[in-house]
């Protein structure tokens, strides 16, 4: 049976969480070198910033809808390894091509980021656990990479529990905070648990169905708006709300609600930041603050800025996921599983 919620509409989804995460480190910092707009008093730039940290709680939120779809009947070895083979050949790309650059270039050399027990943290960083030495990484962002390889590993575990009381355990962590529970799992099981219960609960195909998609769609932005709000009155627009889960479970029923019969070309542009969103989250960083951040910045404009960010950005997430799959194609040649010109 065709899903509602298309592969489409997860391209769609990763695009708009893409395009969030870019407007939150582009302008999340009004020192950054742009010129802010003002509308009675208040910093409207800054404000979305704020607002955008919800990309994050996207991610986590389409990564458990996406696992519960596709993974609920795999044996834990064979979905482990599926995951592994995502992940990490891109991650070891991005170093590969990034870190010496800025080792060179700018000085950023793995002794400069990790003074004690270089070796170790480095080891650390590579395998993606760093957040559990203490440490974010080489990049502050790389800190996703344990978040994601955690809630991975535990997901075998999640699917085999009753999904309401998981749901409202997940919630009590992420509203609670107990001290006793690593962070990680305190502010990102909630989303990750809400998004398999999108695909659990069967949500979309509901959605579907409504006889009012355009009041449906009201009600959902006045939720994300609502939801929202939170974010807009804190000093650290870098702390987790749960608030975030349902802000971002809106804009997802919110988009569906509004594309739900749109059919998209292969080519379509609005898709091509979700195809690339892995490699994005990897590399932009480098992209936007290390590489070419006089560039980015060069006009002041933001919506010029955001422009150059994500051109930027996609064509070094292109670059990363060219260079991956060629030398995954290299690796398959040479165990004789495929030819070179083999589509897959």
């Amino acid at each position: 049976m065709e899903q509602p919620f298309s592969k489409d509409h997860t391209q769609l989804a990763k695009s708009l969480a893409v395009c969030l995460l870019l407007v939150h480190h582009l302008f999340f910092s009004e020192a950054a070198g742009y010129t802010e707009l003002y509308v009675g008093g208040t910093a409207v730039v800054h404000e979305c910033a704020a607002v955008a940290k919800v990309c994050v709680c996207l991610f986590v939120m389409l990564s458990g809808f996406g696992l519960s779809r596709s993974s609920r009947g795999l044996e834990p070895p064979a979905f482990y390894r599926r995951r592994l083979v995502r992940l990490y050949p891109a991650y070891w790309m991005t170093w590969l091509l990034c870190v010496p650059v800025a080792a060179l270039w700018l000085g950023r050399t793995p002794a400069s980021v990790y003074p004690e027990s270089t070796g170790l943290y480095m080891l650390a960083n590579l395998l993606g656990i760093q957040v559990y030495f203490g440490t974010y990484g080489y990049i502050a962002t790389w800190w996703f990479m344990t978040a994601i390889l955690t809630l991975y590993a535990l997901f075998p575990v999640l699917i085999r529990i009753p999904l309401l009381p998981l749901l409202v355990i997940s919630f009590l962590l992420d509203v609670v905070s107990p001290w006793f529970v690593h962070g990680l799992l305190r502010h990102w099981l909630f989303p990750f648990v809400a998004g398999m219960a999108l695909d659990r609960y069967d949500v979309f195909r509901r959605l579907a169905d409504v006889r009012h998609p355009r009041f449906v769609a009201c009600l959902f932005a006045a939720a994300a708006a609502a939801f929202a709000w939170p974010r807009l009155h804190l000093e650290n627009i870098g702390l987790e709300l749960w608030t975030d889960t349902p802000l971002a479970a809106s804009l997802l029923c919110l988009l569906f609600a509004v594309t739900r019969k749109k059919r998209f070309s292969r080519g379509n542009i609005l898709l091509v930041p979700g195809r690339l969103s892995y490699e994005i989250f990897l590399s932009h960083t480098f992209v936007i603050t290390y590489f070419c951040k006089d560039i980015v910045y060069a006009c002041k404009q933001p919506a010029i800025i955001f422009i150059v960010g994500l051109g930027l950005s996609l064509a070094a997430a292109w670059l990363i996921q060219t260079a991956t799959t060629a030398c995954a194609g290299m690796a398959r040649l040479f165990r004789g599983n495929a030819s070179p010109l083999s589509p897959d």
